[in-house]
C-alpha cells in the first residue's frame, strides 16, 4: 500500500470511527473540505493532522475494546 494511500485509509477509518468527515472536521479543528479530500485522497494530509487521526483511531479502538 503507498503512503499516499495508507493516509487516505487512516483519515476514512478515523471518520468512520467519529462518526464521519464532519465529525473528524470538528475534532481536528480542520476545514471539512480539507477532511474530505485527504480521506479521497486527492491531497495528503499533513503530518500532524494524520498522527493525531493514529491517536484519534487508536483511543476508539480502545475504547470498543472495553465495552
Amino acid at each position: 500500500m503507498s503512503h499516499s494511500r495508507l493516509c487516505s485509509e487512516i483519515i476514512t477509518r478515523t471518520a468512520r470511527a467519529l462518526g464521519g468527515e464532519e465529525a473528524l472536521a470538528r475534532v481536528l479543528k480542520e476545514d471539512p473540505q480539507d477532511v474530505k479530500a485527504w480521506a479521497r485522497g486527492t491531497r495528503e494530509a499533513p503530518l500532524s493532522v494524520y498522527i493525531k487521526a493514529l491517536d484519534l483511531l487508536a483511543n476508539a479502538a480502545r475504547n470498543k475494546e472495553k465495552s
